[in-house]
């Protein structure tokens, strides 16, 4: 049971830093170089769990 919790958690997690980076880039706050390193980032590190 406490797998799915940290199941869950580790995706909310995920989900905010997907939400979080395409904010900044829509407030160009970073470049779309940027973006899409940080969404592979994101997405590499989320396979790994």
């Amino acid at each position: 049971m406490q797998g799915t919790e940290q199941m869950k958690k580790r995706m909310a997690e995920m989900i905010w830093l997907q939400y979080f980076n395409e904010k900044l880039f829509e407030q160009k706050k970073i470049d779309e170089t940027a973006r899409n390193k940080l969404r592979l980032a994101i997405l590499a590190d989320g396979r790994k769990a």
